[in-house]
């Protein structure tokens, strides 16, 4: 039979069940929901079976305690009747075809419409009658689909009937109808209305249910099928394994027994044979230690490091291939780290290692101590101080010439190298570089003490060591503190040369030496690299299977470079250094600051140096050593100027106030402090040439042992083309400019305090000359007999001198020195200065016109004791005669001494006066004749005569003759 055949087989069967079952199991088949009704084959058997269940145990009444879902269904009235079944009704036919769907009407010859695609089709061409499709499930009143629905429960029946009587009414219910009780419930007509209605529900399902199993009917059939040849297949299966267990079971019975007792015995074998294995590699073990020990003893450290490493293999379960030992190679070896019975013997090989690393790290600091050593009496004192300043000089911005090979801490690295390469492979080997590097930094230290120290003078020795031990101390030997009082003043005693070597050697030692072991740093890190790729390495495993020792390059690097700690090495021993050279300088503060100028600035150039040079190798600043040097600078600026004014002072003192020979070294000092306005002159730079032995340069002492020769001398000095007769004192203060302009430059961060100093001394020299000259000072402290025009001729040229170059000197000062408002007000104690300088030539030009208006005024005094109608015309009076030759005098005295124009600023002014003390005398005198007025213009043409040559002189004979002539006898 097809499926199909078999489906509609089903619903015929079916539908029989539903039409012959009464109406209440009716509604229990129809209470399906529209979402089951694709399953509604699989329940169908279900559904046909709960039929031959008790009504109770069918039905599964629920109590009447709620109304049911569809209690709040409308009843339906007349109009719902659906149009076919009106019409049945109408026509009292009773049929069991269902309406709606097709009339069973075979004599017309109309077959059953087709399913297809869930609709029923049309009837054939020529058919009388019009078929439409199955109804919409919808039509179907929701309590029909209720999961519990049960004809049964009253509720649910009173739904289902619409509320209608199903028999006819009684006589009870004609007397409520009459009024005498409640209203009756209407009766359908022999319940044909609602029974059709209820069939109508039932064919409607059944269609859709057709359509639905016709659906799915197919794809049933084939899982069946699939079923069916699953089951004939797990079938086979459970024979076969069946065969298969009786089979093992027969194997298990023969042949496992024996083969587990041949397993226990090869197992107990394999035991023993791994327990004597055990025991060989623990003897080779011991015996390795012991050849080990006595390689040590014996100094053979190579040949123990590669035991060592043999053993920890052999200790680890492993075979050295490199070396191709026999020993052990014919047993099975295992880790036996974790062995107790090898504690001790890891203990013993790390001792061992710790022996043999002593030994390469004394080798290693011997190497690297003899080559700083061998560094540090290699080295140029010369050639270092000149890379020094050229360093200096770049930092300034300027660009010296470098020298053309390099330095020589870079040098010499090759021999260094090859030295240290086996060495320090030694010490990886056993383990000891960070042990080895930790010790060799403080061994850096303590060499860093001792280049300082070998320098020093003896703490032993001094003036009174061979007296003292030989009367006050009987032989006792001194204390730490007497060893430091004796240095201490040995230190003090040293001489400016002595000093700056001793300084010198100490810098350069300790600089060349953290340069040096920056080298020494880079050679070790490239041996670490090179041991890092070439090394041989034990390929032994720790307990966590990660190789501890066979470390990368990077990691041996890494573990050097953390021991080492350049940087930090670097600035400790520059701390060191600095702390015992702060100690040096505080002994020799006192002598510092008394040192001639040229060694002070070679004393401050070399701290300089020092401090910049430890900077750039360490970054440290060196604070504390900048703060000692600046006190003694400010302390020697103090003395440095109290010593120049009291030089100046006592030179000004002696001086005879004559013209002093201007030799070529002093218009050499003068030529400097002209060109100092513009740029510094090479000379000055020449206290920062610490290279260059101080004996080569000028120093003051040289300076003062020069003797003036004929050629060395000069008629005076020039200045824009004007010529300075000048006296001994001004060339003093030029040479005291000098060496305060020399000291300004050597150290321009203090140019405040320098030219302040500066500027107190040129003041002095003001001052001084005025007391001197124009307070006739000079009279007691030169012995001079009297202050002469000569003497105020030659003052007035030493402070003009000293005037005309203080815009050169101020220029120089705003270059050097500071910036901003300090820099504005220093300028102005310059201009002061020479506002000051100025009035003083002013007031020795008033002097001289007062000398010789004194002298004019007592002449005229004469004129007016004269009788002039006794004189006679041919003779020259007497105050006349004095007064031209003493004007005479003057006028050559001041043409010797000063300048034209300033000679003719003097004339000027004499001429003047002399017109109004003449012009007063001659207009008071008596004239009682004519001769008297013939001898007056007698001597006022004698005047003219030996004057009017004179600038000044103009007119002034004839205002005179005027005078005269216009006076009454």
């Amino acid at each position: 039979m097809s499926p199909t055949a078999f489906t509609f087989a089903g619903l015929r069967f079916y539908y029989t069940a539903i039409r012959r079952c009464p109406m209440r199991s009716r509604g229990r088949l129809i209470g399906l929901s529209r979402p089951t009704l694709p399953l509604a084959l699989g329940s169908a058997g279900d559904t046909i079976s709960s039929l031959l269940q008790p009504p109770v145990v069918r039905t599964g009444l629920q109590p009447h305690t709620y109304a049911p879902t569809s209690s709040l269904h409308k009843t339906p009235t007349a109009r719902d009747i659906i149009p076919e079944v009106q019409r049945l009704k109408n026509a009292g036919e009773e049929s069991t075809n269902t309406p709606g769907i097709w009339p069973d009407n075979s004599s017309e010859g109309n077959a059953v419409p087709r399913e297809h695609g869930g609709q029923l089709l049309s009837p054939q061409k020529g058919s009388s009658r019009a078929y439409h499709g199955p109804p919409q499930l919808s039509i179907v009143p929701d309590v029909y689909f209720d999961q519990d629905f049960h004809l049964e429960n009253p509720r649910t029946f009173h739904v289902v009937i619409e509320k209608s009587e199903v028999v006819t009414p009684n006589s009870t219910t004609v007397a409520i109808q009459n009024g005498d009780g409640p209203a009756p419930r209407k009766a359908l007509a022999s319940n044909g209305i609602l029974q059709e209605k209820l069939s109508w529900y039932m064919d409607t399902i059944e269609v859709h249910l057709i359509d639905s199993i016709s659906t799915a009917s197919t794809e049933f059939f084939s899982t069946l099928g699939s079923l069916r040849e699953l089951h004939a297949e797990a079938a086979g299966s459970v024979e076969k394994i069946k065969a298969i267990r009786e089979t093992l079971a027969t194997l298990d019975k023969h042949l496992v027994g024996d083969g587990l007792a041949l397993l226990q015995t090869r197992q107990i074998f394999s035991n023993l044979q791994q327990m004597n294995d055990a025991v060989l590699q623990l003897k080779h073990i011991v015996d390795g230690v012991a050849r080990s020990e006595s390689l040590v003893d014996e100094g053979e450290v190579e040949k123990a490091l590669a035991e060592i490493d043999f053993i920890e293999l052999l200790m680890a379960g492993e075979r050295d291939e490199t070396t191709g030992s026999a020993a052990a190679a014919d047993i099975h070896l295992r880790d036996l780290r974790g062995a107790v019975a090898l504690q001790g013997v890891v203990g013993d090989l790390t001792v061992l290692r710790s022996r043999i690393g002593k030994l390469f790290e004394s080798k290693v600091h011997d190497i690297l101590l003899r080559d700083l050593q061998r560094h540090i009496h290699s080295v140029s004192t010369p050639e270092v101080l000149l890379r020094w300043g050229a360093a200096s000089q770049r930092a300034k911005g300027n660009h010296p010439r470098e020298p053309s090979s390099f330095p020589a801490y870079m040098l010499m690295t090759d021999e260094l190298r090859m030295a240290l390469s086996p060495q320090i492979s030694g010490l990886d080997r056993s383990r000891s570089i960070s042990t080895a590097i930790l010790a060799y930094r403080e061994l850096v230290l303590r060499e860093i003490r001792s280049v300082i120290r070998k320098p020093l003078p003896s703490s032993t020795d001094d003036a009174e060591s061979v007296k003292s031990a030989s009367t006050s101390n009987g032989g006792r030997i001194r204390t730490n503190q007497e060893k430091s009082s004796v240095l201490a003043a040995n230190i003090r005693a040293l001489d400016a040369v002595d000093a700056e070597k001793l300084l010198s050697d100490i810098f350069i030692g300790v600089t060349v030496t953290l340069r040096r072991l920056k080298t020494q740093s880079s050679v070790l890190l490239d041996l670490a690299c090179t041991i890092g790729n070439s090394a041989r390495f034990p390929t032994t495993k720790p307990l966590n299977g990660i190789s501890d020792n066979q470390a990368p390059t990077f990691e041996i690097q890494e573990e050097m470079h953390v021991a080492f700690d350049l940087s930090n090495l670097l600035e400790q021993a520059v701390d060191v250094s600095l702390g015992k050279i702060n100690t040096i300088l505080r002994v020799r503060s006192e002598q510092t600051a008394s040192l001639p100028l040229a060694y002070f600035l070679r004393y401050f150039t070399l701290n300089l140096f020092f401090v910049n040079e430890c900077e750039a190798i360490s970054g440290r600043a060196g604070t504390s050593l900048k703060n000692i040097v600046n006190d003694h600078i400010h302390t020697f600026i103090q003395t440095h100027g109290k010593e120049k004014s009291h030089a100046l002072t006592q030179g000004m003192d002696v001086d005879s106030w004559q013209v002093k020979d201007f030799t070529t070294k002093n218009n050499i000092i003068l030529q400097e402090i002209l060109e100092c306005s513009t740029s510094d002159p090479l000379a000055w730079a020449d206290a920062s040439r610490v290279w260059v032995p101080l004996s080569q340069g000028d120093t003051d002492e040289a300076r003062a042992a020069d003797k003036v020769t004929t050629e060395d001398t000069a008629s005076g000095a020039i200045v824009d083309e004007e010529t300075f007769l000048l006296p001994h004192s001004a060339i003093l203060c030029l040479e005291g400019v000098s060496d305060f302009l020399r000291l300004l430059s050597g150290i321009p961060s203090r140019s405040l305090d320098i030219a302040m100093s500066l500027v107190s001394y040129i003041q002095l020299f003001d001052s001084r000359c005025r007391q001197l000259i124009l307070g006739a000072g000079a009279v007691r402290s030169a012995g001079l007999k009297n202050i002469t025009t000569a003497h105020l001729a030659l003052a007035w040229q030493a402070v003009s001198f000293i005037a005309t170059t203080i815009p050169y000197i101020r220029e120089f000062v705003r270059r050097q020195g500071p910036t901003g408002q300090s820099s504005a007000n220093l300028i102005g104690e310059f201009d002061k200065v020479r506002r000051g300088l100025q009035e003083h030539q002013d007031a020795i030009v008033q002097k001289i016109v007062d000398i010789i208006a004194s002298r004019a005024g007592t002449l005229c005094k004469k004129a007016l004791e004269t009788e002039w109608s006794k004189e006679s015309p041919k003779d020259v009076r007497k105050y006349m005669a004095d007064l031209a030759r003493d004007t005479s005098k003057l006028y050559k005295a001041l043409s010797k001494y000063l300048p034209p124009q300033s000679v003719r600023q003097v004339m000027v002014l004499v001429f003047a006066s002399y017109r109004e003390q003449l012009g007063k005398a001659l207009e008071k005198a008596d004239l009682e004749t004519e001769t008297g007025r013939e001898c007056m213009i007698r001597d006022v043409e004698h005047l003219a005569y030996k004057l009017d040559k004179f600038e000044g002189f103009s007119d002034l004979d004839a205002q005179l003759k005027q005078i005269i002539e216009s006076k009454e006898i």
